[in-house]
């Protein structure tokens, strides 16, 4: 039996990850072996990650730690298996109805405005046909030691699924199997998967390395960036610049599609743990001690500032009327983009 060690992640960003430690109990009942197919409970032992997530009227107000926009809708997933949708901008969440997990959930992604994939703790995955109102499991490997902490769609069939020390999974089939592949020769994790243009795809890891592919996930390239921290989040702009941010404030810059990478001017040096582009290129980051950061020069340069609760915020999502919505600590929050601006 193994379990995430606590001091391979990062400190900083404790609060937040603290959710991701894997449960003592491991099952050997799932089996072990390189392709899954989709569990879908039918039949199956009921371990405590297969439990229904809990319906609660704080849901959208309880740890929240990735979101996604979806066809003028807004999913967020967290602690506990919680999975919240809001129509309008963040204004009011409603809890999906069916959720078959309680393991705090980490990454969400959708292909389309109907399917869409949640993973977490316990390597689960799972995956909704509706927009995010029911989910049904796809997989959840306890037994494999550490959480899934990103998971990225490329279309309805296509996805990846990664994690602490160097967990990937793939799948052709829309989740029905997934296949447990070595991309990289060391155990560092897998934080974030993000694509980029011309159908790469882009993976933000720990030790200040990047991954890239350009063939479809067939090759992995790594991405020397000339950091040794840890990145948690990336972000490709309309022209193809690459953003990775991470911790102590660095955010590293790439324009020739991940071949050299420089840093760019944060000025703070909270780490950071969520990215977003607007429709007009303003880039917004998000992390410890209410940090929000702005670029207007394609993240050149960023403004930096701080919201008055000062709680850790571990993703962000654009919103209309000039605002974006928030998640960390507290839950879902609309954040005024005023505030760059001494406004609140």
């Amino acid at each position: 039996m193994s379990a995430v060690r606590p001091s391979r992640l990062p400190t900083v960003l404790s609060k937040v990850f603290s959710a991701l430690m894997l449960a003592s109990a491991l099952s050997s009942t799932l089996g072990v072996g390189t392709g899954f197919a989709a569990d879908t409970g039918a039949g199956a032992d009921i371990l405590p990650g297969m439990e229904q997530a809990t319906p609660s009227k704080l849901a959208a107000k309880s740890l929240l730690l990735a979101s996604a926009n979806v066809s003028g809708a807004i999913v967020a997933v967290g602690q506990w298996g919680h999975v919240v949708i809001s129509t309008d901008d963040g204004k009011t969440w409603t809890q999906a109805s069916t959720v078959p997990t309680r393991e705090n959930l980490t990454s969400v992604s959708f292909a389309d405005a109907k399917n869409g994939w949640a993973s977490g703790h316990g390597a689960t995955i799972i995956h909704t046909s509706d927009g995010g109102i029911t989910w049904t499991r796809q997989m959840y490997r306890p037994d494999l030691g550490g959480p899934l902490l990103a998971i990225r769609f490329t279309s309805a069939t296509h996805g990846y699924a990664a994690g602490a020390y160097g967990m990937f999974f793939e799948t052709k089939d829309g989740g029905d199997t997934w296949t447990q592949r070595t991309i990289s020769d060391s155990d560092l994790h897998f934080n974030e998967i993000f694509t980029g243009k011309d159908g790469s795809v882009f993976i933000a890891g720990e030790g200040g390395f990047g991954y890239r592919t350009t063939d479809d996930g067939a090759t992995w390239t790594k991405l020397e960036t000339g950091y040794v921290g840890s990145f948690w989040a990336g972000e490709t702009l309309t022209d193809g610049t690459i953003l990775l941010a991470g911790m102590r404030g660095n955010v590293y810059r790439s324009a020739d599609g991940g071949k050299t990478f420089s840093p760019s001017n944060t000025g703070t040096q909270k780490s950071l743990s969520g990215l977003t582009v607007l429709d007009d290129g303003t880039v917004i980051g998000v992390g410890l001690g209410g940090t929000l950061i702005k670029s207007s020069d394609g993240g050149k340069n960023f403004v930096t500032v701080t919201r008055p609760d000062r709680l850790l915020l571990s993703a962000v999502s654009p919103a209309a009327n000039g605002s974006i919505v928030v998640f960390g600590e507290k839950g879902a929050q609309i954040q005024d983009l005023k505030i760059f601006d001494g406004g609140s």
